[in-house]
């Protein structure tokens, strides 16, 4: 008789163990599915902070380049206008001749220079 009654016990026994193991997965999974989603949203963070950084670098490249392509510009105007100033048909008009010095960086500095209004339009279409 003893043996019916182990057999009627067992099944209930069996369920309560599969039924709190069953739990057990299902909260090693939720919290696999939260520590999952917690680094998809800190890697997307991450990518969003990228994404700025790569786009603040453009603008500074960006940025960069204009200021060269300006400081070219000036330095091709200014070397126009001392060709144009050190032409012969500009020192036959007996203008002064504007005096360039080299400075600590390599960069020309002028000294001695007048305004651009009183260069005549002949001496510069001269050059």
């Amino acid at each position: 008789m003893q043996w019916n009654v182990m057999l009627q016990h067992h099944p209930k026994d069996t369920n309560a163990v599969q039924n709190k193991r069953f739990m057990s997965i299902m909260i090693e999974r939720d919290n696999a599915i939260r520590e999952r989603n917690a680094a998809i949203a800190e890697t997307k963070e991450a990518l969003i902070a990228r994404d700025e950084a790569i786009k603040q670098r453009d603008e500074a490249i960006a940025e960069r380049d204009r200021a060269l392509m300006m400081r070219d510009n000036a330095r091709e105007a200014l070397r126009h206008l001392e060709n144009a100033i050190n032409s012969p048909q500009f020192a036959a008009s007996g203008m002064k001749r504007a005096h360039s010095h080299q400075s600590d960086n390599g960069e020309a500095r002028i000294t001695d220079a007048f305004p651009l209004s009183s260069i005549t339009a002949e001496a510069v279409k001269s050059s």
